[in-house]
């Protein structure tokens, strides 16, 4: 069994599995038995599952321009009319109003938006297909 320092200081071991730095754990207690027979920790440039998560997620842009956002979803075929047909059909009309000013006057959309994400769940668009819609739009 061997362990790697990562790049980002996290230990994994030869399977790249990210070691917990939490007493009682197994693949901790694993760890520490490793160093009490004199085992070594080298360096790697390899990435843990949990990790390449977290560069994933780091790459993944927070705004987009209303423009690119569009033209994104128009390459998945949802048209900017069919946006606002679903808009319309919203039966709060506080909620509507809202959302009509953010899509009519924004320059930019929020990753996080929780109007977008609203109005992504009624297109049936997951959260990681909004991130590749954000990704593209940012392209």
């Amino acid at each position: 069994m061997g362990y790697y320092l990562t790049n980002r200081g996290n230990i994994i071991d030869q399977n790249g599995v990210l070691i917990p730095m939490v007493e009682g754990d197994p693949l901790y207690e694993g760890y520490l038995n490793f160093l009490k027979n004199n085992g070594t920790v080298e360096n790697t440039d390899l990435y843990s599952y949990e990790e390449l998560q977290q560069i994933y997620q780091e790459s993944i842009p927070r705004t987009a321009s209303k423009m690119r956002f569009f033209l994104a979803l128009y390459n998945v075929g949802i048209t900017r009319t069919m946006v606002y047909e679903v808009i319309n059909q919203i039966q709060d009309a506080d909620l509507k109003e809202i959302i009509l000013i953010k899509f009519d006057l924004s320059q930019e959309f929020d990753r996080n938006d929780e109007h977008l994400n609203l109005l992504a769940g009624q297109f049936n668009i997951s959260q990681q297909q909004l991130d590749d819609l954000f990704i593209e739009s940012n392209t």
